[in-house]
């Protein structure tokens, strides 16, 4: 697998995240492969831009709303829990540029 670009992988590692999914969501022409990521914490709200298109679509399809999302800053791994079945999984931040 490609490695992200240093811009995204910087973008989210910058990031910290503890939260629930509220929206789950692609962007429209002219990216189709792109989408966004809505989670909202006890303070804030946070976006993870993602891409859904190969590289991605692992972690676009496990996701669901209602879902828990932690990513610890410094990190480039999202770890989803599953508010149905418990279900844990960790993903890499996926390559979003060819």
């Amino acid at each position: 697998m490609r490695e992200a670009s240093e811009y995204s992988l910087n973008k989210i590692k910058s990031m910290s995240i503890n939260g629930i999914v509220q929206f789950k969501g692609d962007l429209t022409k002219p990216y189709p492969c792109f989408g966004n990521i809505i989670v909202k914490t006890n303070e804030k709200i946070d976006t993870i831009e993602t891409c859904h298109c190969s590289t991605g679509s692992e972690l676009w399809n496990y996701i669901t709303i209602g879902d828990s999302i932690i990513k610890p800053l410094g990190s480039s791994q999202i770890e989803v829990h599953k508010i149905k079945t418990r279900d844990k999984k960790i993903f890499e931040y996926p390559n979003c540029f060819y």
